[in-house]
């Protein structure tokens, strides 16, 4: 769009400094990721704080998988000197299951 959209929102960790260069001079920038950056060209840089609680939530899933009652499958458990290799096979969207990394 010829000179810049009217606002950004960004949404992903490192994506607000990104996204400011293509906000119009006067546009708005709104971060929900907690990147800090610094307004330019007068636009209005705003942050929307949350922290989501779930601790119910996970204790409640950790139960259910010690139960047995929720099987969580495993695509590979990687060694820490191949951590990389984890996100890049789900990043195929060929992954069964969850990538996990192997502290020995």
């Amino acid at each position: 769009m010829p000179g810049g959209v009217d606002a950004v929102i960004a949404v992903q960790p490192g994506t607000s400094s990104d996204s400011l260069p293509v906000v119009k001079d006067s546009g708005s920038l709104i971060t929900i990721s907690g990147d800090a950056v610094a307004s330019e060209r007068g636009v209005h840089v705003g942050a929307i704080h949350y922290q989501a609680e779930i601790r119910n939530e996970l204790v409640h899933l950790m139960t259910d998988i010690a139960a047995g009652e929720l099987r969580v499958g495993l695509e590979r458990a990687y060694p820490f000197e191949q951590a990389l290799a984890a996100p890049a096979k789900v990043q195929t969207r060929r992954a069964r299951g969850k990538p996990v990394l192997r502290l020995d």
